[in-house]
């Protein structure tokens, strides 16, 4: 067993498809638990996945979620710190810290997600005046 401290994580590598900094924090079979900042005004790119959905964990900070599912409108979810939520599978999204401080967040998915199972989209959030 190993016990790691989300507030002092290991180093990670930064992922140039979806533009943030991860860190790998445990594997179990075919998910993965991440720990990413994301730095005040900045976002996760768009993007989608064909199969399993994601679980984000807001540990600080706050920010937006954008979200569209195929062919419906863009959705945004306020979120802050202590927020659960499940993005579901071919769900478009992107998160956006909204805040002056990182935002903290834990997310966990599939392996495949980081491998060879994302699509990039467009920018889902409105312009930031």
């Amino acid at each position: 067993m190993q016990t790691i401290n989300v507030f002092y994580p290991p180093p990670g590598t930064f992922d140039l498809q979806a533009g943030i900094h991860i860190a790998a924090l445990a594997c179990c079979g075919a998910l993965t638990f991440y720990l990413t900042d994301i730095p005040p005004h900045g976002s996760v790119n768009a993007h989608s996945h064909r199969q399993g959905d994601e679980i984000y964990l807001i540990l600080n900070g706050e920010g937006c979620l954008y979200s569209q599912a195929q062919g419906t409108a863009t959705l945004s979810t306020p979120l802050r710190a202590g927020d659960l939520l499940r993005i579901p599978s071919g769900h478009a999204h992107q998160l956006v810290n909204l805040g002056e401080q990182p935002l903290r967040l834990l997310f966990v998915c599939p392996n495949s997600h980081l491998s060879h199972d994302r699509i990039m989209h467009p920018n889902l959030r409105d312009p930031i005046p």
